[in-house]
């Protein structure tokens, strides 16, 4: 009976919040990461459940994802779940930057190894267009207005062709990158504007060898982590700490960085707003 008790008392430690330090049942501080929901929330969780689960335990701290229900939701979840953290595109980050002072603790970067990526133009094999300039008139799905590589890397695009996506197109958000490339696979849009390694996410649920990428952006800066100034200073520079030793050489880091679709985080200094300035200004939307 004893010993069952103690089982049972082990089984439910994670639960309260409590783990075994030095013989010793502790505290374990419970932290909040908000995700930007870029694609359906089953995704989300697979993607980062093995990332925040390194973290924790790099941390020692109780890593807790925040949910948002899509782009446009994600601010007001940041506000309203007092995140300690958050894990977004630049142009949100510019964003938080000015409503809620966020600080970059570290920027995520691609396989290729640099904080950016590209965004692409899909369409189906068999609808007959071939050219941006045909995307005239034509029905475009796309993640968010707020999606770096998911509309504003590809507005831009369209712009320096001489094309308004907003008076050339009729624009359907279809809230995901996954549901994005579904309505262009089903035939229900047109075109659809989504990130570059989005279609290897996709690989299981559609058929990608009737998709074509008609176009790729040019690189925009890629995600980065940020802080509060009401988020703990110890935890933030742990959490600084543990994500930039994230090694892709260390089997355990691997398997959680390549699920997330990333291959480490650098240092902050690496955040370059410059492009989303550029293409905001120019496509005059606000910051």
């Amino acid at each position: 009976m004893k010993h069952l008790r103690l089982l049972l008392l082990l089984a439910f430690l994670p639960l309260l919040g409590c783990a075994i330090q030095g013989g010793q049942i502790v505290k374990v501080t419970a932290v909040k990461v908000a995700i930007l929901p870029d694609y359906s929330l089953n995704i989300v969780s697979q993607k980062y459940a093995g990332l925040l689960s390194r973290l924790s335990e790099q941390t020692g701290y109780r890593l807790e994802h925040v949910s948002a229900m899509d782009y446009r939701s994600f601010l007001s979840t940041v506000e309203g779940s007092k995140a300690d953290f958050s894990f977004q595109n630049a142009l949100l980050f510019t964003r938080l930057k000015k409503t809620k002072n966020a600080e970059p603790i570290a920027v995520a970067v691609g396989s290729d190894g640099l904080p950016s990526g590209r965004g692409v133009i899909v369409v189906r094999h068999d609808s007959g267009i071939h050219s941006v300039m045909q995307l005239k008139g034509k029905t475009v799905a796309v993640p968010a207005r707020e999606a770096v590589l998911g509309y504003l890397a590809q507005a831009m695009l369209l712009h320096e062709s001489g094309l308004d996506v907003e008076e050339d197109m009729n624009v359907v958000v279809a809230a995901r990158h996954d549901q994005v490339l579904s309505d262009v696979w089903q035939g229900k849009v047109d075109a659809g504007f989504v990130k570059e390694s989005a279609l290897d996410e996709v690989a299981d649920r559609v058929r990608l060898s009737d998709l074509e990428v008609l176009a790729h952006t040019d690189p925009f800066p890629g995600w980065c982590v940020v802080k509060f100034p009401e988020t703990d200073r110890v935890v933030a520079d742990k959490m600084t700490r543990a994500l930039l030793s994230l090694n892709w050489d260390n089997p355990n880091d691997r398997q959680a960085l390549s699920a997330a679709g990333i291959r480490g985080f650098v240092d902050s200094s690496n955040v370059d707003l410059a492009p989303i300035r550029q293409a905001v200004d120019s496509l005059h939307l606000p910051y």
